[in-house]
């Protein structure tokens, strides 16, 4: 009976879906019965509409970039309709957290009152990166009894995807697709080892850049091949430090490697990678330097740091440093030497609370030793080490105690 149910589950998941948007990553797997689905003109930000055939189940589902996510998404939308004059009452019947195998979702049930009469809403907010999906489906509350069931399938079926780019054409695919939809070009690297991580977390590694570029205010140039080649399996061997639900939280969608990374506002130095938020998730990396195996958990703190509140700022962290003191943002990326201010574990760290802690981080992950002989005779920098473990901790529970122990052995 299992053996059964999984071949069939394995089936509808290999079957291509009956809605499909690669340039926004949103699909539709299946849709239930007596239900069609209508697309809008793709200038719209209505990726889809959808009703049943007696036209008493109604819904569309809307592509929205930037912050917040999921959560924000859906209190927003809330708020708006209870501060609606049409809105007489707006009752929360249901919240479910869901969970994707990557990415953030919520599922909420309401029932509205206006003049009009009674409606029951079923809302789903999908989030990947810095985009979210939000599909309202809605029915006279005297029908809902019927439409329900088949309402929230079509939820169940619903998927956001981050959006990769094809190397060799340029087109959009949907994360995690091994090849490109128009060109046929793989869109995995080829060392086995790094392409088994792009797979399991949507994470494309982008060893061509050009196509991609410019991503927002960043450029630069694409690296040698046997650059990007050689780099792969040291991100694989990185990329290991981690567990799992890492990378399931953090929800980066591209790592693109380049030489010469530019901004369109140049800062007062030489660039070895940037976090990018928003557009698209991404993190870029110059696989020419000699620090870029610390810099990539550097960049991957910034993720982590930015994800829960969609802000790097952190008073309470500032208050561990000596009264008095002040961040200097001049101090830029090539200020990588050992600080020999007491409390920064780098001169860089220096420059503002987000590089403080991700360079304590970075220095964690590459050297622990180093970390903790550090603080053994600086305070300031104890209390940071403890600090900085129980932020990881909050926002990723298996980095704990028992994972750093385990990065010494």
């Amino acid at each position: 009976m299992l053996a059964a149910a999984f071949a069939l589950w394995m089936q509808t998941q290999s079957a291509p879906p009956e809605f499909a948007r690669e340039d926004l990553g949103i699909a539709v797997r299946r849709l239930p019965e007596g239900y069609r689905l209508r697309k809008p003109d793709e200038d719209s930000d209505v990726v889809f509409e959808i009703s049943d055939e007696a036209g008493k189940a109604t819904g569309s589902a809307v592509h929205l970039a930037g912050w917040p996510r999921a959560r924000g998404r859906a209190d927003a939308w809330e708020g708006a309709v209870r501060k609606d004059r049409a809105t007489r009452s707006l009752r929360l019947v249901k919240e479910e957290v869901l969970a994707p195998a990557l990415g953030e979702a919520l599922r909420r049930e309401w029932v509205l009152e206006t003049a009009e009469g009674s409606r029951c809403i079923l809302g789903l907010f999908v989030s990947r990166g810095d985009r979210t999906l939000r599909l309202l489906l809605q029915a006279p509350q005297d029908a809902w009894d019927r439409v329900r069931d088949p309402l929230v399938r079509l939820t169940d079926a619903v998927e956001m995807h981050h959006v990769w780019r094809c190397a060799a054409c340029g087109a959009a695919a949907m994360g995690g697709t091994a090849s490109c939809p128009q060109c046929a070009a793989s869109l995995y690297p080829r060392d086995d080892r790094i392409r088994d991580f792009s797979r399991k977390f949507e994470i494309q590694i982008v060893l061509d850049p050009s196509r991609s570029l410019p991503i927002g205010d960043v450029s630069g140039e694409a690296p040698a091949r046997r650059d990007a080649e050689a780099f792969c399996p040291m991100l694989a061997r990185e990329v290991k430090k981690y567990p799992d639900d890492f990378f399931r939280r953090v929800d980066v969608g591209r790592i693109l490697l380049l030489r010469d990374i530019r901004f369109k506002n140049p800062p007062p130095g030489k660039v070895l990678a940037f976090a990018m938020y928003h557009p698209r998730f991404a993190m870029v990396i110059d696989v020419t330097e000699k620090q870029k195996f610390a810099t990539i958990h550097h960049e991957f703190f910034h993720f982590l740091d930015f994800v829960p509140d969609y802000s790097t700022k952190d008073g309470d962290w500032v208050a561990l440093n000596e009264k008095g003191f002040r961040y200097d943002s001049t101090l830029w990326a090539e200020s990588l030497a050992e600080s020999k201010v007491k409390g920064f574990i780098s001169q860089y760290a220096r420059a503002g609370e987000a590089e403080d802690k991700a360079e304590l981080f970075a220095c964690l992950m590459m050297d622990q030793k180093r970390a903790r002989v550090r603080a053994q005779g600086d305070a300031v920098l104890a209390r940071k080490l403890a600090r900085l473990k129980e932020i990881v901790r909050e926002f990723c529970p298996k980095m704990d105690d028992e994972h750093w122990r385990s990065l010494d052995r």
